[in-house]
């Protein structure tokens, strides 16, 4: 029996009134993860200042992070990096960026959240596995790099303790992380109200 492709997808945008208005005054895009859905979607405006959108399906998405030239997009067990292929100043069919993926990392499924790109001399770059309660990059010959994690957790290891999430960056090194509580055990962070949350400095630790 014949496998029969299966039909492309049909996404259904809309925006509130005057929304592709300020998105074409900022000159900018906006690219946003679905999880649920499998798809990195990213909204610009054409020539004419109508809202345009373009998917990528990549394994559970989840975490981004901005770059010059792109973007870093966190999927089930990778880190994926997006680059802009036009030169500056130059459009294509109404759009100044045609993003194509050029690096792919594998980290394993550490659950990966906020994203940052990393400043020379050293371009890799950071980010929170929240399954490993840690900061961290990417290494030659390794998934990842456990660069930091919070003083109370007491071992690297497998399991979501406290949820670490948020990244913040200063002068291209982290500055501070969010969590959901301060928990040492597994999946400890779900047993507490769900407006519970903490900031942390890095690399002190203090909340």
């Amino acid at each position: 029996m014949p496998i029969e492709p299966a039909a492309p997808r049909m996404i259904d945008i809309a925006a509130t009134p005057g929304f592709s208005a300020w998105l074409a005054a900022t000159g900018g895009s906006l690219v946003f993860t679905s999880y649920r859905s499998g798809e990195v979607f990213v909204l610009g405006t054409g020539n004419d200042g109508r809202l345009t959108a373009g998917t990528c399906g990549l394994p559970r998405p989840m975490g981004l992070g901005a770059g010059a030239r792109g973007f870093w997009v966190a999927s089930n067990h990778q880190l994926w990096r997006f680059e802009n292929f036009l030169p500056a100043g130059t459009r294509h069919q109404g759009h100044d960026a045609v993003l194509v993926p050029v690096t792919t990392l594998t980290t394993g499924e550490v659950d990966i959240h906020d994203i940052a790109s990393g400043d020379a001399p050293d371009p890799r770059p950071w980010f929170v596995a929240t399954r490993m309660n840690c900061l961290a990059r990417t290494a030659p010959g390794h998934s990842f790099e456990a660069v930091w994690t919070p003083p109370f957790i007491d071992s690297l290891a497998v399991g979501d303790r406290c949820h670490l999430n948020g990244l913040a960056m200063a002068a291209g090194q982290p500055f501070a992380v969010t969590a959901f509580a301060a928990t040492n055990d597994r999946e400890g962070w779900r047993n507490g109200p769900a407006t519970n949350g903490l900031v942390m400095a890095v690399p002190s630790g203090r909340v």
